[in-house]
């Protein structure tokens, strides 16, 4: 057994087994004399054995100061250290086999202090290439200039005019900065840049042929007049790439996406952007790479007035909706920050020969209380389109372009211009019937709108050159030539419904048999267009008509009395109904005969069961007629002998059929 000592007696000789030995523990990590920032998770880690047969560590306790910080059961028996407190702590592992035996580590000792802060200066050569390595690094900190060993989490501070390669001795490696301020003018490539921070605050290119430049931290170029170049000239064709994972953030400064001619390439970077002194610049392609084409999908974040400049396509454009075919694209969500009361949104530049600019992402409104709207305001180029959800609600601005020719604000039929009201001072032009909210106002002062065909958008007001206006439908031939093409802009939000009645025939209206039913309707709209008409006989529908006049002629009506009525529709989907109306259509007499003085004889047959009425007036246009006699109907023609005298100077009587 593994255990204590037990004694046996072999061949009259007493032999003593010795006792198991207790399990082995060493800490393999802190190392000894170890320095933490207080506050730090620390890593606990211990190797423990126990080398007896049949012996196995089951435990690993972990103490400080002969206080229980935790335990591991089972190997690598590690624990975290969390909030570490105190200076000079004694930390011990104590471990524990299966025998209950126990042992103790030798004492680490670890010292909590207040984080040490250290920033690195480095300053390349001019003559040659310089070299960013680990090792030549002046700590700013130390007042004797010292030179120290880059660590990883070192901030560095970079001084040089030329391009810098990360490595040694030719060699590519990877550093890890704690955070990096550039205040000169570098290109950084080499080895991966794999934590930390930039900040730019003068003139930086970052290329990503050779190294990731992963930055989680994110990026900062926030000096007026800073401009940050990212250059992807060697990236392969279509290529995904990001400047470092972290986002990137443009104060009062200048962003340019450094492609080649006819390249294409999507950035993943999400932006944050900021305009408090100066203007704030985007450059999705460099203006001498013709043709070439950017693609963002991070969220842009804009809070002021985003300058973008779109001067790389590949013609001049000469007429007003002239374009490339295609567009630098924001794809990701675009965000209203709305942190101060400043204007918000896209200020799009080109000269005359530039892409479009399609915005596909969802703009939407951010946190903040501000209420800006959004404005898309364009100089000399050729389009800016709008693809995406859009669910912010402040109001949108299309602001008149400065320079010729005028610049399209389109949008998208599936888009919208958000929820909030609409100022047209350019040119809009709408796609869909839902680009604009039907709660929203629509301002078409200096601007034009430009609807397509068959487009019906629907507001709740509509103000043409200082007019407003809550109902009515507004095409180009009644807006003050603000509207020019064959859609419609239409008030008010809710759609009034339209209105029909059956003009002819009256209610009480008797028709032979033989004759046609001529049917006239008279259909209303304030709002809409009248799309179709329905006739019903008798609760089924007997015709349709799509265009005034609104007529149906009915043949071949049973016999009987009948109903009328109609129902319109116009084109936003509203209906009405006509009041209904009710008619005769009675039997016709085949033949009438005299036979002697006030005695003629009637020809005339009906449906079998049907009973009918014979009535007779002096005029046609008679208010009543006289009943004169009751018949039941029968399948063949049936004589009937009438009895009725002409009264005195009349020279003619007629007759008729009705059901009673």
């Amino acid at each position: 057994m593994k255990g204590g000592a037990v004694s046996v007696t072999i061949a009259g000789l007493l032999a003593v087994a010795a006792s198991a030995a207790p399990p082995s523990v060493f800490m393999t990590n802190p190392g000894r004399d170890a320095v933490v920032n207080i506050g730090d998770n620390v890593y606990l880690r211990a190797r423990a054995n126990d080398f007896d047969p049949g012996g196995q560590v089951t435990q690993v306790d972990y103490y400080t100061n002969g206080v229980l910080l935790g335990s591991a059961t089972a190997s690598p028996f590690a624990v975290w250290w969390t909030n570490a407190l105190g200076t000079n702590v004694e930390v011990t592992a104590v471990a524990i086999d299966n025998s209950l035996d126990r042992n103790t580590s030798a004492v680490v000792r670890v010292t909590a202090e207040p984080p040490r802060f250290r920033n690195l200066y480095w300053s390349g050569g001019i003559a040659s290439e310089p070299v960013w390595n680990t090792r030549d690094f002046q700590w700013s900190g130390d007042a004797l200039g010292r030179i120290s060993t880059f660590r990883d989490g070192d901030a560095v501070s970079i001084y040089s005019w030329d391009k810098m390669f990360i490595g040694i001795d030719g060699v590519p490696i990877p550093v890890a900065p704690g955070a990096m301020t550039n205040q000169i003018t570098m290109l950084l490539h080499g080895g991966d840049i794999v934590s930390g921070s930039l900040t730019v605050s003068g003139f930086a290119t970052l290329s990503n042929y050779a190294g990731s430049l992963n930055f989680p931290g994110g990026t900062v170029v926030r000096s007026s007049g800073s401009v940050l170049t990212y250059n992807i000239a060697r990236a392969p064709q279509g290529a995904n790439v990001h400047l470092g994972t972290g986002p990137i953030t443009l104060i009062d400064s200048r962003f340019q996406f450094d492609l080649v001619t006819n390249q294409f390439a999507t950035l993943e970077n999400d932006f944050y952007v900021e305009a408090l002194n100066n203007q704030t610049w985007l450059q999705p392609a460099p203006y001498y790479a013709s043709n070439a084409t950017a693609r963002f999908t991070g969220a842009l974040n804009v809070n002021g007035l985003l300058n973008v400049n779109l001067q790389n396509g590949t013609r001049y454009f000469t007429r007003e909706g002239e374009r490339d075919e295609d567009y630098h694209e924001w794809a990701g969500p675009i965000i209203l920050s709305h942190t101060r009361p400043v204007p918000t949104g896209l200020y799009v530049k080109g000269q005359g020969r530039s892409k479009g600019l399609l915005l596909s992402g969802d703009i939407k409104d951010g946190p903040a209380p501000a209420t800006n709207r959004l404005i898309l305001q364009a100089q000399g180029m050729p389009v800016i389109r709008l693809s995406g959800s859009n669910t912010y609600t402040r109001g949108t601005l299309i602001d008149l372009p400065v320079g010729s020719p005028a610049t399209w604000v389109e949008v998208a039929p599936e888009s919208s211009l958000g929820f909030g009201n609409v100022e047209v001072r350019s040119l809009l032009r709408l796609m869909g019937n839902k680009n604009i909210h039907s709660d929203a106002t629509v301002h078409l002062a200096q601007g034009r709108v430009i609807i397509d065909t068959g487009v019906k958008v629907r507001v709740s007001r509509v103000v043409l050159a200082g007019r407003p206006y809550t109902a009515g439908v507004f095409s180009s031939t009644n807006s003050f030539g603000r509207i020019i093409s064959n859609g419609t802009i239409r008030v008010p939000a809710v759609n009034l419904q339209p209105g029909v009645a059956i003009m002819n025939p009256v209610s009480g209206a008797a028709y032979g048999a033989a004759d046609p039913l001529e049917i006239h309707a008279g259909a209303t709209d304030e709002d809409s267009y009248i799309e179709r008409v329905e006739f019903y006989l008798d609760g089924t529908l007997a015709g349709t008509r799509t265009n005034p006049p609104f007529n149906l002629s009915i043949s071949n009506a049973s016999i009987g009395p009948h109903t009328l009525h109609a129902v319109v529709y116009d084109d936003d989907g509203g209906t009405g109904s006509s009041p209904t109306v009710n008619i005769t259509i009675a039997p016709n007499i085949d033949a009438i005969r005299h036979v002697e003085t006030n005695v003629v004889v009637l020809e005339f047959r009906t449906p079998p069961g049907q009973s009918l009425e014979l009535q007779a007036s002096d005029s046609l246009s008679a208010p009543t007629w006289a009943t004169i006699g009751s018949f039941a109907g029968a399948a063949e023609i049936t004589s009937h002998t009438v009895t009725n005298s002409i009264p005195t100077g009349a020279t003619t009587r007629y007759y008729r059929l009705r059901s009673p």
